[in-house]
């Protein structure tokens, strides 16, 4: 049997007892040590030996070549065996096991996916020759020692190259259970307990290589490796540098424990200890300049110096030298944030998006690098999935939710922008001192919910002050702004006040800045001044903007708008004009000016304007636009046309702008609202109603749609609805200030026949515009129409027609008026006033019927007033009549009641005398019989029943004549007599007396 000594191994000759000797220091080429096993036909346990000390030399390709050939050998019957039971037999499933295992090394080192799986499907095609020989233990029997390391290797190939723990788990469990202190596989369920995803797993795992050590305290230094990368894990630094000390102590060129020892260093981020870091990293990738680990730290570390070039080289290298994942994605991230450092935006996409492939959401960090880029390009959406995939690991990170909530703001999808609003709330209550944060907040909020908005801003300003420092002016501002928009107007001007004066005190350190946001908020103060109804200050404030900013053409729109309210259109007009000369495409001036021609109803020079802007934004329309062109083919069919092919062709028109508007933009309500007119129009009422209805589920700020569903209440005769509609409408958006909706009120009394609330609603109306000529002309109209009922109803008073005469005689003198305002003011645009025609028939109407007043209705008039006087007399006469008849026997009726209250009071007052005489006629008695008490005792007692009789038939006749007198009070319930009885007595009465 060959023995192995310090230097050399013995080889023995088969055909004498004399044996070669080879030094282990000068080891001949694996060919020859072949061709010399071979030769000598040497068991297989020497070539097991020989081929162990090539791999302790690091001659792997020797080791290989020689336990190759051995099993080559003993499958050609060149290796003396008897049989496969032969004891000899368990030295082959040793080489089996020992070439399976260098297998599995090399696959885990292998940079070729190719060749890891072709190593890694060695491996298994020996493990699976080992357990064909049978040799393996039976159930119940105990395991060899051979069994066991075939166990272990075959745990070795699951854990290394497969990946499959649970297979792993199970054969290193047997193993534990036949040998409980098995170092090998400790530190095998060491491993699989790391990799496990439950927080135990670190901690089992530590305890693991603890008790492999408390086994074999001699262990390599890998032991201690895996030991200390726990410690690491579980936060306990002190711990695991002190691990990897020891690591490296028990091997120098450890390149693990220098890793270790380098991370633990640059966390620390101090000067001395970043130092030491790379100076761990250096002998690291001196000792193993292909270590992807050692690469890839050296490569974070340069990024930060801000050398690229290195990190690019470096990340390069360790991406060639691992076919390991998770590397993989560490190297693909260092390519990525170098390159995006240098602006190279495609490069960066590119690795930062490979690192996302190796690493999945473990590379959090590339996803978000990957994100930013997907920013770059404009892809929000890939950029939201991007962030969203980073949150979903690091949920509190203040960063991504600030990110993705700006993002997620951008949309228009109200479901987005409360996403939007959840994460910033997050971030605040995480970092309550996040200025930024609050301010994202405030301009998200501003348009769904002012208060929040403010509370935000407010908190913005106090943060500024807490740290001692002057808050922005545009925070002030801001504020400013969101108090005008719910009419805290004294408030919103204090704001602008110290906006502005924040902006004189910082110009000066930057004049263009802070001048241009002056401007801005002198423009507000404007806007201020005109919902206060200061004009003239308002006015004043653009001007002067002006003359410092001649550019600032918003300033010029706001006068015009001043002009165009105060009815001055041709002023208005200029100031919009004004604007194009200085910005020929300003699309807010020309819709300025179409909106001046439709209230004119200009309505050619009005689709033009709008026409243009179309033209100018042929990719993406401009909606405004395409619903007011559509509106302008649809005034048309309110225009005196009477070719039924033109106003279905109007309607047409008016229907495609209305479709376009939609189609981009589904949630446009006014093209819908434009929709409902286009129904309406065509008498399909109930359909117009549900699309108003729907508008106005969508939005309760849209006065045209109020009105609409009124117009076809009207339409449909549900007058009482209408008029409750334009009731609210007026309430709710006009300050019942709106003229137009009291005329539409007023006609929907007028067609539900009540005049006199129509008539109240007119004098409103012209109370609140009294030169408004179509307000006259209906006013008029009702008058004329009141009086008209009045002449025709028979039953219609003297003065009741009197009056009537004078509303006729008012009438009559506002149709005059009306057809002289109307001479005086005539204009081609006029086309909203009653044509004179119609108005000098009414005002002729007028005259005949007052001539009808004159001549036979006031008469009549006063005939039936006459004839109505004479039967009311008589009526009151009869009346009079019946009243004094009643009176009299009223009073003949109170007059016999008093008597028969008199005659019982009589009848009360003689009873009680009786009652009187009577108890004093017993008192007399009872004295006689008490001065004749010295009778005898039997006359005494005879005596006392006798008195006890007579007692009882007094009683007996109170009694009997007590009975008789309730009829008496039964007719009479008002009186009542009160009975007095006098139990003590012992008299008798005579017959006609008695006791009540």
């Amino acid at each position: 049997m060959a023995t192995q000594q310090i230097r050399k191994i013995e080889i023995p000759f088969k055909d004498n007892d004399q044996f070669a000797e080879i030094d282990v220091s000068n080891l001949p080429d694996p060919l020859v040590m072949v061709h010399l096993l071979t030769d000598q036909d040497c068991t297989i346990d020497l070539w097991i030996s020989v081929a162990l000390e090539y791999y302790r030399q690091d001659k792997q390709d020797g080791f290989e070549l020689i336990l190759t050939s051995c099993l080559t050998q003993w499958d050609l019957n060149k290796v003396k065996h008897e049989d496969p039971s032969n004891p000899k037999s368990e030295n082959r499933i040793k080489a089996l096991d020992l070439l399976a295992v260098y297998y599995v090394r090399r696959a885990k080192q292998a940079k070729n996916r190719e060749a890891k799986r072709d190593l890694s499907t060695k491996a298994t095609q020996k493990l699976t020759e080992v357990d064909k020989t049978g040799l393996t233990t039976q159930r119940g029997e105990k395991a060899s020692v051979h069994h066991v390391y075939h166990l272990l290797a075959r745990a070795y190939h699951f854990l290394m190259t497969d990946g499959r723990y649970e297979q792993a788990d199970y054969s290193l469990n047997y193993v534990l259970t036949e040998q409980p202190d098995n170092v090998a596989s400790l530190l095998g369920k060491a491993i699989i307990e790391f990799n496990k995803k439950e927080p135990s797993g670190k901690r089992n795992a530590l305890g693991f290589y603890k008790k492999a050590l408390q086994i074999c305290p001699n262990c390599p230094a890998d032991v201690r490796l895996g030991l200390g990368i726990c410690f690491y894990k579980l936060n306990m630094f002190d711990k695991a540098e002190a691990a990897f000390k020891r690591a490296l102590a028990l091997d120098p060129k450890c390149v693990g424990a220098l890793t270790g020892l380098a991370v633990i260093e640059l966390n620390k981020k101090l000067i001395d200890s970043i130092k030491r870091g790379i100076e761990y990293l250096s002998r690291a990738f001196k000792i193993e300049p292909t270590n992807s680990m050692v690469l890839t730290l050296l490569a974070d570390h340069f990024f930060y110096a801000n050398e690229h070039e290195k990190v690019i080289k470096l990340a390069n290298r360790a991406l060639e030298n691992t076919e390991n994942e998770a590397m993989q994605a560490q190297a693909c991230y260092q390519l990525g944030r170098a390159y995006h450092r240098r602006k190279e935006y495609n490069n960066a996409f590119e690795y930062y998006y490979k690192a996302t492939q190796f690493g999945g959401s473990q590379a959090f960090l590339a996803y978000y690098g990957l994100g930013q880029m997907y920013i770059h390009r404009g892809e929000y959406e890939a950029a939201i999935q991007a962030f969203e995939t980073v949150l979903s690991t690091n949920p509190n990170s203040n960063e991504t939710l600030k990110v993705l909530a700006t993002l997620y703001a951008r949309g228009n999808s109200q479901t987005k922008k409360d996403q939007a609003k959840t994460y910033l709330e997050k971030v605040t209550t995480n970092c309550p001192d996040d200025v930024e944060s609050w301010f994202e907040l405030a301009s998200l909020c501003e348009q769904h919910d002012t208060q929040t908005a403010l509370n935000a801003y407010r908190k913005c300003i106090a943060l500024y002050e807490a740290q001692s420092k002057p808050a922005p002016a545009e925070l002030y501002n801001n504020i400013a702004a969101l108090l005008f928009s719910i009419n805290s107007l004294e408030e919103s001007e204090h704001n602008y006040n110290l906006a502005k004066q924040r902006c004189f005190e910082e110009e000066p350190n930057n004049p263009s800045h802070y001048e241009s946001i002056r401007y801005t908020i002198e423009y507000n103060v404007g806007r201020l001044y005109e919902a206060k109804h200061e004009l003239q200050k308002a006015e004043a404030t653009y001007k002067k903007i002006l003359i410092d900013h001649p550019m600032y053409i918003d300033c010029y729109l706001r006068l015009g708008c001043m002009d165009r309210d105060k009815g001055e259109l041709f002023d208005a007009s200029d100031k919009f004009k004004e604007t194009l000369r200085t910005e020929p495409y300003n699309f807010e001036a020309w819709t300025l000016l179409g909106n001046l021609h439709f209230s004119k109803l200009e309505l050619t020079p009005c689709q033009k304007k709008f026409e243009l802007i179309l033209k100018k934004t042929p990719a993406n329309p401009d909606g405004y636009s395409l619903i007011q062109v559509g509106n302008v083919w649809l005034q048309s069919q309110y225009m005196q046309v009477k070719d039924r092919e033109k106003l279905t062709l109007q309607r047409g028109r008016a229907l495609s702008f209305y479709k376009a508007a939609l189609q981009h933009d589904p949630k446009n309500i006014y093209a819908a609202n434009g929709l409902g007119c286009i129904f309406a129009i065509k008498g399909m009422y109930n359909e117009a109603r549900d699309i108003f209805s729907q508008v106005r589920e969508a939005t309760a700020d849209f006065p045209d749609v109020w009105i609409n569903i009124a117009h076809i209440y009207v339409e449909q005769k549900q007058f009482a609805a209408a008029v409750q509609m334009y009731e609210n409408c007026l309430k709710k958006f006009y300050n019942n200030s709106n003229t137009e909706i009291l005329l539409y009120m007023a006609r929907a009394l007028f067609k539900s026949n009540k005049l006199l609330e129509c008539k109240k609603v007119l004098l409103r109306a012209r109370y609140i515009c009294p030169y408004d000529l179509v307000i006259l002309f209906n006013l008029a109209k009702l008058l004329k129409t009141l009086a008209r009922q009045v002449f025709e109803d028979r039953k219609s008073t003297y003065q009741q027609v009197i009056t009537a005469e004078y509303e006729l005689k008012l009438a009559k003198s506002y149709f005059h008026t009306y057809t002289e305002l109307k001479d005086k003011t005539r204009s081609e645009n006029d086309k909203s006033l009653i044509d004179l025609i119609i108005v000098e028939l009414e005002e002729r109407d007028c005259a005949d019927l007052l001539l009808q007043v004159e001549t036979t209705i006031k008469i009549e008039a006063e005939r039936r007033d006459r004839e109505e006087n004479q039967r009311r007399k008589e009526h009151e006469e009869q009346l009079r009549l019946e009243l004094a008849r009643k009176a009299e026997e009223e009073e003949r009726r109170l007059k016999d009641e008093q008597q028969k209250k008199e005659e019982l009071e009589n009848k009360r007052k003689e009873l009680l005398k009786r009652q009187e005489e009577a108890r004093q006629k017993m008192l007399e008695e009872k004295q006689t019989s008490i001065i004749n008490d010295d009778e005898s005792d039997e006359g005494s007692r005879r005596k006392k029943q006798k008195t006890k009789k007579k007692e009882k038939t007094e009683k007996d006749r109170d009694r009997k004549r007590h009975d008789k007198e309730r009829p008496a009070d039964r007719d009479n319930k008002k009186f009542k007599s009160r009975p007095l009885l006098s139990s003590d007595s012992s008299s008798t009465s005579s017959g006609d007396e008695g006791v009540l």
